[in-house]
């Protein structure tokens, strides 16, 4: 029999240590001196620091030799008030940080970065599977040394800070990793040979994820193509998507375009194994006439009758599995028969994912919305006969009266109305995804008995995890 816990052989003492969550692991830390000897190690396999804490905990690994224990490191950095995190500590712990495999940078940067404030990136491990820089300036980028095993990357520089070597060591970055490069993320910093017509000098094989912003560059669908040949999922991302992580001028923000020319569709298959699509309604168009997605997601919200018949026509042509947009509604008061929605659902047919948000409403609107929904459930579910999840959000106007008035005389908004009339018209739904952006109302996920209609509250986590699965995985 053993006195101590830590007397257990390393197998065991391994299961016990998987078992627990970190503040059980933090209290175990604390318990001795050789709790915190064995434990602490453990603890900092996985870290993120806050902008207040950078130099405290460098200091506090190099006291106890923990950095060579650390994994994944993310660093959330303020240039202004922070600016001798350029720091002898904060060096060490990146020279000795031998098994550091993921490491995230997040610098809030005021634009006018001096060497003295820049991040020492020439010190990150040439071993590094997964890079993540948000908010760095060219010299940043371009003092990155040469990582041949990157998996994953991403890179969104600072735009108040660009020059013509962002582009080029962006590509060179990408160049050295393009045989194990797997997902790639780019802001407006764009590789050069994207642009040019000569010939490709490398292509990335194993790359099946892209992310792009937007950006006053653009370049041909072939060339994306020639550079990225195994492609697989497409994500054109707005500003906004970023915004908060990277400071933007937004003054030329808004003259930023989708990277990616809409070439008049090209009478072939670009992309050979393309499914997944994030972005604008019109590239989205183009590519689905050759292209046989299985996941779309708008980026941005449809209103019109025009805008909903292109829609129409990019599911007539394709088996889409996995369909998220949004809807604003402009009218005050709008019959659910009404909304242009109706006019693509004869063509959704394949869904098993559909999640929509429907915008721009009073709180009391929202109410009479919900219970026209219940309603129109008949109507609006006659073609969905392969639905799994479908996910509802209602975004109430924040600048309206009565949004101000309700907080004191909260009208109730039944959404279990909603589940109770839903369910049963739908047989193959087995998971339905309620949120309302209204103070108190909450965001709750309900199991549905398939045939049955009957219907349980779930926990966040499982309705997150279904919806996971059935928005990215169950389609492939």
């Amino acid at each position: 029999m053993v006195d101590s816990l830590f007397e257990l052989d390393p197998d065991s003492l391994s299961l016990i240590y998987d078992l627990l969550d970190s503040p059980a692991l933090r209290a175990l830390s604390n318990s001795s001196r050789e709790g915190f000897e064995r434990i602490t190690p453990l603890l900092v396999r996985k870290v993120q620091v806050s902008r207040w804490a950078v130099l405290p905990f460098c200091k506090f690994a190099l006291k106890y030799g923990l950095s060579s224990h650390i994994i994944s490191l993310r660093f959330n950095l303020y240039t202004v008030t922070c600016s001798g995190y350029y720091d002898p500590n904060v060096i060490a712990v990146l020279d000795q940080a031998s098994n550091l495999k993921h490491f995230t940078l997040l610098i809030d940067n005021d634009g006018f970065a001096t060497p003295a404030k820049m991040f020492p990136s020439e010190k990150l491990p040439t071993s590094l599977l997964s890079l993540e820089m948000y908010g760095a300036v060219a010299p940043e980028i371009e003092r990155l040394r040469a990582m041949p095993r990157l998996m994953r990357l991403v890179l969104l520089p600072n735009t108040f800070i660009m020059h013509v070597t962002t582009n080029i060591a962006t590509e060179a970055i990408i160049k050295t990793a393009a045989s194990t490069l797997e997902s790639l993320v780019l802001g407006h910093a764009l590789p050069p040979s994207l642009r040019f017509a000569s010939p490709m000098p490398f292509s990335c094989p194993q790359l099946h994820y892209l992310g792009l912003s937007t950006t006053r560059e653009t370049v041909s669908q072939e060339r994306v193509a020639l550079m990225f040949p195994n492609l697989q999922s497409l994500e054109i991302k707005t500003d906004s998507a970023t915004e908060g992580l990277v400071e933007t001028d937004r003054n030329v923000s808004r003259h930023f375009t989708c990277p990616i020319k809409d070439c008049g569709s090209p009478s072939r298959i670009v992309f050979q194994h393309l499914r997944s699509f994030t972005g604008l309604k019109e590239l989205a168009l183009s590519l689905s006439r050759y292209h046989s997605l299985q996941r779309l997601v708008f980026n941005q919200s449809l209103s019109t009758i025009t805008e909903f018949s292109v829609l129409s026509n990019i599911l007539r042509n394709l088996a889409i599995r996995s369909l998220t947009l949004s809807v604003e509604l402009y009218s005050p008061r709008l019959d659910v028969e009404e909304i242009p929605l109706l006019s693509m659902l004869p063509f959704a047919r394949h869904l098993t994912y559909f999640s929509l948000c429907i915008g721009r409403m009073d709180y009391e609107v929202c109410c009479e919305f919900i219970d026209s929904l219940a309603q129109a459930a008949p109507i609006l579910t006659s073609d969905l006969h392969n639905l799994k999840f479908f996910g509802l959000r209602i975004e109430t106007s924040r600048h309206s009266s009565l949004f101000k008035t309700c907080h004191h005389v909260i009208i109730p908004l039944k959404l279990d109305i909603v589940i109770n009339a839903w369910s049963p018209v739908i047989p193959s739904l087995q998971y339905l995804e309620l949120d309302v952006d209204h103070a108190g109302l909450g965001h709750d996920f309900w199991r549905i008995s398939p045939g049955q209609g009957a219907s349980l509250q779930v926990s966040e986590e499982e309705g997150l995890s279904v919806r996971s699965w059935y928005d990215t995985e169950e389609w492939k």
